[in-house]
This record gives C-alpha cells, sequence and structure tokens, in this order.
C-alpha cells in the first residue's frame, strides 16, 4: 500500500494574499515619491540655506560676500570683488527658481561683512527686519526674515 505524502507549497489563495501585499506597497511607493515638481516650501528652504551659506563664506573667508537678486526668478552668490561663488553646479549661474516661483519683494542685494552683520546696496548696515517673500502661480505666499544684527536667517512660513 503507497502512503500519499502531501506537497509543500502555497496554496492560491496565499499567493494572491502575497501578491495584494506586494501590490499595495508598490502603489504606496509609486504614490509619495518626489517627482519633478519642486514646492514653494523647498524653494523657500533652498533660498535659506543660500543666503546662510553667503554669510557663512563672508565669516570664514573674512571677505564680504553677497546674494545678489538679479530679477524676480533668478539670484546668485558674489564675492566683494564681483566673482559668482558657484556651488550647486558649475554651468548653473545665476540659479534660477522653478516652476513659476517668484520672488515678490526683494532687495536689490544683501551683502554680509567678516562678522555676518548683513548690509544693504550703499553698505550701511540693514534696518528694520528684511524680508524674502516668494510667491507660486497659485498666489501662496512664502515668508524668509532675515535678523538685522545677527543676520540670522528665519523661516517664517506660509502667509
Amino acid at each position: 500500500m503507497q502512503i500519499l505524502t502531501r506537497q509543500k507549497g502555497f496554496s492560491l489563495i496565499e499567493l494572491a494574499i502575497i501578491i495584494l501585499v506586494v501590490g499595495t506597497i508598490t502603489l504606496g511607493i509609486t504614490l509619495v515619491w518626489p517627482g519633478d515638481t519642486i514646492s514653494l516650501e523647498s524653494q523657500a528652504k533652498l533660498l535659506t540655506n543660500d543666503i546662510r551659506l553667503a554669510q557663512l563664506l563672508s565669516m570664514t573667508k573674512f571677505e564680504r560676500y553677497k546674494i545678489n537678486f538679479i530679477s524676480t526668478t533668478q539670484y546668485q552668490i558674489e564675492d566683494s570683488s564681483g566673482n559668482i561663488y558657484n556651488y550647486r553646479d558649475r554651468s548653473q549661474s545665476p540659479y534660477t527658481l522653478k516652476q513659476g516661483i517668484e520672488f515678490q519683494s526683494t532687495p536689490a542685494n544683501i551683502t554680509f561683512n567678516s562678522l555676518g552683520v548683513p548690509y544693504d546696496d550703499a553698505g550701511n548696515p540693514i534696518t528694520g527686519t528684511p524680508d524674502l517673500n516668494l510667491i507660486d502661480p497659485d498666489g501662496n505666499n512664502y515668508e524668509i526674515e532675515l535678523q538685522r544684527v545677527s543676520g540670522g536667517v528665519e523661516d517664517v512660513g506660509f502667509l
């Protein structure tokens, strides 16, 4: 007499559950994965970091560095001689804001001395608290605030 042995393996229901779980995970990752769009907040954080970089360069190299706002969509970092500081992509100067994001209001430039204190175009210490406002095509505003004495940069956020 032959004894029938049970074959080992997955049943059809178990395979269907595994496929369902893998598909759900794949769908979740696909929906959350970042695309080509750059949000207003990420552009503002990038500008905030660039302002901090200009301040850091001025304090570590003991010369004036400035953020030069060329247009409503472009800016660049320059040293006291007017040389452009390229750090992201050597071919990309000036830096252009993405996805239709623009500056709503900016000074012509913000210059930092070797102590990190911000100055205006005429070389006078900045009075008041200059605000940099970015706006996207949907009309959302994001504000960046520069402290006049310390040169500290703060993301105020959406207005």
